[in-house]
């Protein structure tokens, strides 16, 4: 990092249970720190951005997050999630908290206070597929995430990884806006004749500052 305080964009992450710190000045990829032995060339660490004086290396760290086993398939799908970040080595430790439908049958909430708090507190989360009680006048749970923590980037990976199928060499990256639009959640029923709910209209909000941020973010 440069001692003069100049911004630059650290890459870190893990291989094989050593820490890796790259940093991109001047348009090229420098080396700043090598503690791993191998390291696929198609690695693709997750950004950060920090000015020298709070330069940060997460190599060997011990990661809090909340765990959310989620409804359906969601807890095959989590349980398996967890076996394979510890298998690669991850220090994970997991703060287990309920939403969905199993925090209705406990707590009569689909996102009780105590997973917000949690999430708010470890700043990461893996959850499952989560279900929303229909007709009960619950909302969403993904949306009511999305909108507490104004998440709304929503960030598709999509990479081929078995040879003799219909498309080969596909990587790329769909970022899609998760807060806006019909996510907005403006609706209303349209009273026709003595029918009060003879019709429903959802409208499609999108903002500048929505289209520009996401923009900017993609």
């Amino acid at each position: 990092c440069d001692a003069a305080g100049e911004h630059r964009e650290l890459h870190a992450f893990q291989c094989g249970g050593a820490g890796v710190v790259v940093v991109r000045q001047v348009g090229r990829w420098r080396r700043v720190s090598w503690e791993c032995s191998k390291l696929s060339r198609r690695a693709r660490p997750t950004s950060w951005s920090r000015s020298a004086s709070n330069c940060f290396c997460f190599a060997n760290r011990t990661l809090h997050a909340t765990l959310s086993r989620g409804d359906g398939v969601g807890p095959d799908i989590t349980g398996a999630t967890v076996r394979l970040l510890a298998a690669a080595g991850a220090d994970i430790r997991w703060d287990r908290q309920l939403a969905g439908m199993a925090a209705v049958k406990a707590v009569n909430d689909p996102m009780p206070a105590a997973t917000i708090e949690s999430i708010r507190r470890t700043k990461l989360a893996l959850k499952g597929p989560l279900e929303t009680p229909v007709g009960e006048g619950f909302r969403s749970v993904n949306v009511a995430l999305r909108k507490t923590f104004d998440l709304y980037a929503n960030v598709r990976p999509a990479k081929s990884v078995l040879p003799g199928l219909r498309f080969s060499d596909v990587d790329l990256v769909i970022v899609r806006e998760n807060t806006e639009g019909l996510y907005i959640g403006v609706e209303n029923y349209v009273k026709i004749g003595d029918d009060e709910r003879a019709a429903a209209q959802s409208l499609a909000v999108i903002t500048r500052y929505g289209a520009d941020r996401i923009l900017r973010y993609a």
